[in-house]
């Protein structure tokens, strides 16, 4: 994303440069931040739900059931999302 997000500013598409040759800031708008959200919530739970039994299929790594472990994974995708 950081790569991303670096060509686009130094490589500004023509609609979306200002007088200097740089790219515009922009707010992001009420519908496109309640979809982030909404996603982020969505790949929370489905990554907790997912998580929750990982102690049952991979023993090995996993010995016993650890709540952290759910945390860890919020902490983790919130990071990557914002």
């Amino acid at each position: 994303m950081s790569v991303y997000g670096w060509w686009m500013w130094t490589h500004p598409v023509k609609n979306n440069k200002d007088k200097k040759n740089e790219l515009k800031v922009t707010d992001l708008s009420k519908k496109n931040l309640i979809i982030i959200l909404s996603l982020a919530g969505t790949a929370v739970l489905i990554n907790g739900f997912l998580m929750t039994g990982i102690h049952i299929v991979l023993p090995e790594f996993f010995r016993s059931f650890d709540a952290d472990l759910f945390w860890n994974r919020v902490a983790c995708i919130n990071y990557k999302i914002t």
